[in-house]
């Protein structure tokens, strides 16, 4: 079983809504290691506070699973799944 260590993860809009940004290392964290999975829902649900209902989200996190760091970024919309992709 894989442990998230999530030390930074940040979402916030492309262009449109609120472009500033939403700090979600909390519930990224708990999301991860509730369903032990590497994939996550982009909606508030998962995530906490929606920067920008609608619209197209960018994903910026620094993790650590089982002793591997990386850094992983992602473009994605509401609704869509995303892949973390571990030691890519």
């Amino acid at each position: 079983m894989s442990i998230y260590n999530i030390k930074s993860a940040v979402w916030g809009t492309v262009g449109g809504g609120d472009n500033g940004s939403t700090n979600c290392t909390t519930e990224l964290t708990n999301y991860l290691n509730k369903r032990n999975s590497n994939t996550f829902d982009v909606n508030s649900h998962a995530l906490g506070t929606d920067p920008a209902y609608g619209k197209q989200k960018y994903f910026s996190v620094l993790y650590e699973v089982d002793g591997l760091a990386g850094i992983f970024t992602a473009v994605s919309k509401d609704g869509e799944q995303v892949v973390l992709e571990v030691g890519k």
